[in-house]
Order: C-alpha cells, then sequence, then structure tokens
C-alpha cells in the first residue's frame, strides 16, 4: 500500500498540473460559454474546486489499480518499453477512432456548440493530454480495476466501465449547452464512447495502462487539428 500511496502520489501531482490548461478551458466555458477567444472570466472558486477533485479522483483511481491490478490479473499500469515496441499500433488505433469519432461525432457537435472546440493551441493541446492521463486513470485503472474486484470477471468490468464512460461523455452535453434529446447526436455519441471505451478497457486488460493512453491520447489529437484548421 506504501508503495502505491507513492507512485499514485506522483503520478496524480503530474496529471493535475498537466490537466489544469483543460480545466480552465472547461470551467470558463461552462461559466462564459464561449472559449474562442480566450476572453471569459475565470471564476477562480470553482477552478480551485474542480482541480481538487481532479485530484482525489486520480489519487483514490492509481491506490486502486496499483494495489490490485496485477494481482487481479490485469496488465497493471504498463512500462515506457510497451510504448516503443507497440507505437505504430498506437498511431493507427489512434488515428482509426479519431476518424470514426470525427465522421459520426464532431461535424455535428462541431455545429451545435462551436466553442468547445478551441481555436488556440494552448487550450487544444491539453485535451488529449486530459483524456489520456485522467479519463483512462478514472475509467480503467480505477473503476475497471475496482469492477474486476467485485465481479471477478475482465469481461464484466469492461461493459460496466464503458457503460459509465459513455453515460459521462453524454453527460458532458451540460457543458457545451446541448440539449439532451432521444436524436442522432445523442445516439451516436452513447455509442462511439461505449465502443471506444470497451476497446480501450480491452487494451488495459491486455497490454497495460499506458498503452491504452497512448491510443486515446493520439485519438484526441483531432482538436489539434481543428485549432489548426479553423
Amino acid at each position: 500500500m506504501r508503495k502505491s500511496m507513492i507512485w499514485g502520489g506522483i503520478f496524480t501531482l503530474v496529471a493535475v498540473v498537466l490537466a489544469l490548461p483543460y480545466i480552465y478551458f472547461t470551467v470558463v466555458y461552462s461559466t462564459s460559454g464561449n472559449i474562442i477567444e480566450g476572453n471569459g472570466q475565470v471564476p477562480w472558486g470553482k477552478l480551485y474546486f474542480e482541480g481538487v477533485k481532479l485530484a482525489l479522483v486520480v489519487f483514490s483511481s492509481c491506490l486502486i489499480g496499483f494495489s490490485w491490478s496485477k494481482s487481479l490479473g490485469l496488465a497493471g499500469f504498463g512500462r515506457v518499453e510497451d510504448l516503443k515496441r507497440n507505437w505504430q499500433w498506437i498511431l493507427v488505433y489512434g488515428g482509426f477512432i479519431g476518424l470514426m469519432i470525427y465522421i459520426f461525432g464532431d461535424r455535428y457537435f462541431i455545429k451545435l456548440a462551436p466553442g468547445f472546440y478551441p481555436t488556440q493551441l494552448k487550450f487544444a493541446i491539453f485535451i488529449p493530454i486530459y483524456a489520456a492521463l485522467v479519463e483512462e486513470t478514472f475509467a480503467r485503472f480505477g473503476v475497471m480495476t475496482f469492477l474486476v474486484k467485485i465481479f471477478g470477471s475482465k469481461q464484466i468490468a469492461n461493459i460496466l466501465a464503458a457503460l459509465i464512460f459513455a453515460i459521462g461523455h453524454v453527460n458532458m452535453f451540460k457543458v457545451t449547452g446541448i440539449i439532451y434529446r432521444l436524436n442522432y447526436v445523442t445516439f451516436c455519441s452513447f455509442i462511439l464512447n461505449l465502443c471506444v471505451s470497451l476497446f480501450f478497457g480491452y487494451v488495459y486488460w491486455r497490454k497495460g495502462l499506458l498503452t491504452a493512453m497512448g491510443i486515446h491520447f493520439v485519438a484526441n489529437l483531432r482538436y489539434v487539428l481543428f485549432a489548426l484548421l479553423r
């Protein structure tokens, strides 16, 4: 447990520092509804609250992952060597996932909430960083590992974690101002995130968290392309 706390603390510090620009982006957007020019007023109290909440989520997920993942038959956190060995597949899978999300999701969302797609690189570059470090740590290292511990089945845990991941992403409609409706946009968002999360869960199970992070990072680099092309 002590070793898990040390590594969890180190990773949490790194993740929070790198994720703060994204937190700033979402907090200002949810307050002003416009981040395109970066001219929103910053609610520092809410920003501080979100930062603390983020740290607690990441740290607790790290404790669960570092403590239980290997003993439950999961690949665990993984090693940097895994990224070097699998970098071609990371680019291929990440690029394919990013393309599918654009075709069936982004090209509709960008019309409904254009301000949520930043035009400034200083914001856009931190979206894939946040997705890789925070979302994967929470959904896979924390939630999926915990569910494997409870149910004793990696398949069931992956499905349940994917459902939580998909619902959480649809819930982001609150931030963008998109109204919940049983329509094509909501359906595509849920199904896309469900399928993507199932794949990330399988990668975490077989290859480790770092490889899942790498693929998620590449998939979300499309936000950087949006910023460059708009």
